[in-house]
């Protein structure tokens, strides 16, 4: 009976180190995910609505994005101006010119945006294959290519906002 026991009480701390092990790897990939999803709003402003006072006002993104993290609340923050916690991201103020290598394309057509999206979707492919080819030792090269990839999703955020414009404008609605 004694060694039955003793095999209950190994067994149960082993699931403890593997829960313990589960729960770190996850808390890590989280903290990954927060840091890349931080590195990819940087420098944009967002507009957030407060449904209590019912006013707007403009947040950093990285501020607004640490601060959903902190709250834990879903997609609720504390209002600047009341400090309920009701505001909400409700839109994206426009500081930014257009990004770097756009220029080449007309922007103020459908048609225009649609070929801007062709060459950064071919770019990206490409780049995406060079990172796969690289060896896991050449770090700096694969930060190069993450550095790159990151300023070509920033440029496809900003044509899919440009694309919805242009959309709406097309339909009427602006």
């Amino acid at each position: 009976m004694e060694h039955n026991a003793k095999k209950k009480v190994i067994l149960a701390g082993a699931l403890i180190v593997v829960a313990v092990g589960i729960g770190t790897y996850q808390v890590m990939q989280s903290r990954v995910s927060q840091a890349e999803i931080r590195d990819s709003v940087r420098g944009q402003t967002y507009i957030v609505c407060c449904e209590a006072c019912d006013k707007q006002f403009d947040m950093d993104a990285v501020a607004y994005m640490d601060a959903i993290y902190a709250a834990g609340t879903g997609n609720y923050i504390t209002c600047q101006l009341c400090s309920a916690n009701n505001a909400w991201k409700c839109g994206d103020r426009a500081v930014d010119p257009t990004p770097e290598g756009l220029d080449q394309f007309d922007l103020t057509s459908l048609a225009g945006i649609e070929d801007a999206k062709r060459s950064l979707n071919a770019d990206y492919a490409d780049l995406q294959d060079e990172l796969r080819r690289v060896a896991p030792s050449d770090q700096a090269r694969i930060d190069e290519l993450k550095q790159k990839i990151k300023e070509l999703d920033r440029r496809r955020a900003y044509l899919d906002d440009r694309w919805d414009e242009e959309a709406m404008k097309q339909a009427g609605g602006r």
